[in-house]
């Protein structure tokens, strides 16, 4: 084929009226032309689509597909230089993660192998190895993430499309969250089981940890990089609590936010008065202060969140707070979380609770108020129904006893 010859030459054309730049395809020995969007408006990114396009034609002809024969991992390698490390560090981590766990699974060699067809069959392995519907749900939105970004810069002609998971049918072995929110009395059996875990000598850490958790309700991987004063241009830094305004508020930098941008979020009493009581001398570094241990760190200095949520897990089975009979599962941290969401679900409307929760949607609220709401007005329900019982029972005896007064009373008349 003259497409074979190497005659292919690709330019990127001026941009006109339309949307994205375009690209133009001309073999120099037949004179043939073929034109494509670039899929994007910046000229690097048209650039780079031109080359690969060129290259594709070159070596496999025009009828190729577009970048159909680019190695998986030259695709994701150039994925996770461009985009990835732009991305917030645990929104990095899940990506990887997916990607991997798909390499491993389907060993796909180029990016034209991975269609619909070959992501249902990965959605099938998953499940054959008893992986919850969620997180294969998860695991296929970061490949089609992968893909999307790839048509973006003009690398991938479609996204594959997702095969839809098919989620666990609701019934009496379903629910909606893996555990539950644990009570007053099993917290404190749980601060009572620290020193049988982590030892004497660091108990008064981890305990502060547990009690922050369950004032503030925040995320392990927010909790163990919190620090009390921000750190310029380090995006591992998440949350910075902040007094200098007429409330006390939490701090977002940009950089470790998934939305790329500042935010201050509302802090509950109850935490800023916790931490309030630190010292002033010891508001330095990290705010919940763990000894380090020999594990891989989501930074140079600060613990592990895995190595940080077992250990709370097995503080849980230690205190035998069981919070699902199935397994049995035992309380972990973001019990903890579901605690804190139920005590303000009642308190405040949904969508102060989505700022509280520190949910990105609404929706993701919504699902877990419901529940708490439907709880709240069913336990209203079953206590007017025993308190109209309790009232109907007092009114009944009250009315035995004034017939056996009227009684007693004809009978004392009757008698001479």
């Amino acid at each position: 084929m003259a497409g074979r010859s190497g005659q292919w030459r690709v330019d990127v054309l001026d941009k006109s009226a339309r949307r994205f730049l375009q690209l133009r395809a001309r073999n120099a020995t037949t004179n043939q032309e073929k034109t494509r969007s670039a899929k994007t408006a910046v000229r690097r990114d048209a650039e780079r689509a031109a080359a690969i396009w060129e290259s594709d034609l070159n070596q496999f002809g025009p009828e190729s597909p577009l970048s159909a024969n680019l190695a998986w991992f030259d695709f994701t390698r150039q994925y996770q230089l461009e985009h990835l490390r732009s991305l917030a560090e645990s929104s990095e981590k899940r990506a990887n993660w997916a990607l991997r766990e798909f390499e491993k699974t389907m060993h796909p060699r180029t990016i034209g192998e991975v269609t619909a067809e070959h992501l249902s069959q990965f959605a099938a392995k998953l499940r054959a190895r008893k992986v919850a519907e969620s997180t294969i749900y998860s695991l296929l939105g970061q490949v089609r993430a992968a893909f999307a970004w790839g048509v973006g810069v003009g690398l991938v002609d479609a996204v594959p499309r997702i095969p839809k998971v098919q989620r666990a049918k609701t019934g009496s072995k379903s629910k909606v969250m893996k555990g539950r929110p644990i009570s007053d009395s099993e917290f404190e059996l749980l601060i009572k089981a620290i020193p049988e875990v982590v030892g004497d000598d660091r108990a008064a850490e981890w305990e502060f940890l547990l009690r922050g958790l369950w004032l503030s309700g925040m995320r392990i991987e927010e909790a163990v990089l919190m620090r009390w004063q921000a750190i310029p241009g380090r995006a591992s830094d998440c949350i910075v609590p902040d007094f200098s305004g007429r409330r006390p508020m939490f701090r977002v930098p940009a950089e470790g936010e998934k939305g790329f941008r500042d935010r201050i979020l509302p802090m509950t009493p109850d935490f800023a008065e916790f931490i309030s009581k630190v010292p002033a001398e010891l508001r330095t570094g990290f705010v919940f202060k763990l000894a380090r241990k020999k594990v891989k760190s989501a930074s140079p200095e600060s613990p592990s969140k895995w190595w940080v949520s077992r250990t709370i897990s097995q503080i849980g089975e230690e205190a035998n707070v069981i919070v699902d009979s199935r397994g049995p599962k035992f309380a972990s941290a973001h019990d903890l979380r579901r605690s804190f969401g139920t005590r303000w679900a009642r308190l405040v409307l949904p969508q102060v609770l989505r700022e509280l929760m520190r949910h990105e949607s609404l929706e993701t609220t919504m699902r877990f108020y419901v529940q708490i709401e439907s709880e709240t007005t069913s336990d209203a329900v079953f206590a007017a129904f025993q308190a109209d019982r309790s009232r109907n029972s007092a009114e009944t005896a009250h009315e035995k006893g004034d017939t056996l007064g009227d009684t007693d009373s004809a009978e004392v008349t009757k008698t001479p």
